[in-house]
């Protein structure tokens, strides 16, 4: 971030239905930071150096989750100024919201086994040159809460297209790899006609190798 660790202002969005907004805020404060309240129908972003969109229901998940919230005031400020490098994150209905908005690729749709998911789970970083990952350790390992009703990521060709071109580079296990794996096995649970394999080999080689892991063979829908 453009200010350095500990003097960084991070803005934190609230949405009407928004839940971790207050566990956000302290989270920059026990970084160092200082965080800044945003308001959803502000359309300012009062000159902070980044931006986390918060978990919850935001708008009430009314039509789909993030549908709504993409249109807040505060989303005609945030959209260009993410697209101009401002550092956004996005966690749980955050990310959904992200997707909603077209700041990222893909499409967030109701889990596999159409119920509510809240486990613990441990991701890996792979990836420390992002404004939010930098303080951390390649391979360190982290231990996250999973809550979502609509995680089943899913991507249109052109998306896949775009992650064909990197599967080279993709690894086992990272949040990244996590992701697209889980894609990929949603496309075939609910799309067995789609044959995405043959225009994209090494995504299926990766994938196959993925799949192959224990904790995806123990978790795979029957």
């Amino acid at each position: 971030m453009p200010r350095g660790r500990g003097s960084a202002r991070v803005g934190v969005v609230t949405f009407p239905g928004s839940l971790d907004d207050h566990d956000a805020r302290r989270a920059v404060e026990r970084a160092g930071a200082e965080a800044v309240a945003l308001w959803h129908a502000d359309a300012d972003l009062h000159g902070v150096d980044a931006v986390i969109l918060p978990g919850g229901f935001s708008y009430g998940d009314y039509l789909r989750c993030g549908a709504i919230a993409r249109f807040a005031p505060v989303m005609t400020q945030l959209i260009p100024a993410a697209a101009k490098g401002l550092p956004v994150l996005g966690i749980c209905n955050g990310f959904q919201i992200l997707c909603e908005a077209h700041l990222l690729p893909g499409a967030l749709t109701r889990n596999v086994a159409r119920r509510f998911i809240n486990r613990e789970v441990s991701i890996r970083i792979e990836n420390t040159t992002s404004a939010w990952t930098r303080q951390f350790d390649p391979g360190q390992q982290l231990s996250v809460v999973l809550k979502s009703g609509e995680g089943a990521y899913v991507a249109d060709e052109r998306t896949l297209a775009a992650l064909e071109d990197e599967a080279g580079s993709l690894g086992e296990a990272g949040i990244g790899e996590i992701s697209i794996g889980c894609a990929l096995g949603y496309l075939d649970f609910r799309f067995g006609d789609l044959d995405w394999r043959s225009p994209q080999p090494g995504l299926a080689r990766f994938y196959d190798r993925f799949a192959a892991r224990p904790s995806m063979q123990a978790t795979r829908p029957s």
